[in-house]
Formats: structure tokens, sequence, C-alpha cells
């Protein structure tokens, strides 16, 4: 049974070679997929991620301003926490229900600007409103 596979291989050696190379390819998309996964973090722990890392926290949006073409978002720990994340998110990733006072759950890259840490989300699934459950 082995035979016949073996000789369809030799006769198709180019489209042989092209299966294993996307199989591999696959592979490797599949493990790449898995490395870029953020990293769980609290935000008072920010400040000893590395500049460029993909993070992702919970948080209780404080503020909503409008900046240039985007959104400057205060995420905090709690109501009067002074543990706070800026997020800097375009016009098409802030979610249009999102207002002050609701929990959000938050991934994106960390980038560093003029001394000022922010967290960019680059797709609009990266800022997930949260319904915490009632004490």
């Amino acid at each position: 049974m082995a035979f016949p596979l073996i000789s369809w291989i030799r006769k198709n050696a180019l489209l042989s070679c092209a299966i294993a190379v996307a199989i591999v390819g696959l592979i490797v998309l599949a493990l790449g997929a898995r490395a870029v996964q953020p990293a769980p973090t609290s935000i008072a722990n920010l400040s000893s991620v590395k500049e460029g890392e993909f993070v992702s926290f919970l948080g209780l949006v404080q503020s909503i301003s409008p900046r240039d073409h985007n959104y400057n978002v205060m995420v905090c720990d709690s109501n009067f926490s002074t543990n706070c994340a800026q997020v800097l998110m375009a016009n098409s990733v802030i979610p249009p229900m999102l207002l002050p006072g609701d929990y959000v759950t938050v991934r994106g890259c960390l980038k560093t600007y003029l001394g000022h840490q922010f967290v960019v989300p680059s797709q609009s699934s990266d800022v997930t409103i949260v319904n915490l459950p009632s004490r």
C-alpha cells in the first residue's frame, strides 16, 4: 500500500515539495501566532514591561478625550487608583459605546513617546467592554 504513494511522490516531486513547504509554513504560522499572544499583566506592572511588547490588562475607564484623529483613554485599576494606563485608540478601534466607568480588557503594544507610556490596540477586538459580576 505504501508503494503506490512512494511512486506518486517520485513522479510528482515538485508538487510533493510544494505540499511539504506549505505544511511547514502552516506550522510556523501557528507557532508564531502563539508567540504574539499578549502577556497578561496588571496596570501597576506596565512600567516593568519592555517597549514594543504586547500586553493585556483589565481596568476601569476613567476618562476619554479626543486627541487629533485618535482618542486618549485613561484606564485605571479601580475608581480611585493612582495606577493608570494611557490607551491611545484610533477612531476605528474605540468601541462606540465606551463610557467612563466601564470595565474594559485592553490588548495592545506598549509604546513610549516623550517619556510617557501608551498602550496602542491595533484592532477593534483588542478593546472589550466587560461586565463584571456584581458583588
